[in-house]
């Protein structure tokens, strides 16, 4: 099912876009040029992964109902 985003969530969308594009620039960089990534650039690959993690779990989240039910989502049984 497909919905119409809202001025605020494209805003959202949009400005997460930007800076994804800006944190990844230096790491796609360095990979491109000398074939590995340096180790000053580890930690950003580590925090952009975990945005896109929890980012993903929120849209599952939003997606089943657990926040409207009241409910957490749980790891464990």
């Amino acid at each position: 099912m497909t919905r119409r985003f809202n001025s605020n969530e494209a805003g959202v969308f949009f400005t997460a876009m930007i800076v994804l594009a800006l944190a990844s620039w230096p790491v796609s960089f360095t990979l491109g040029s000398y074939g590995e990534v340096f180790y000053t650039r580890i930690l950003t690959i580590w925090i952009a992964s975990l945005a896109a993690l929890f980012a993903g779990a929120v849209a599952l989240s939003e997606e089943t109902g657990l926040r409207r039910a009241g409910r957490s989502p749980s790891l464990v049984g």
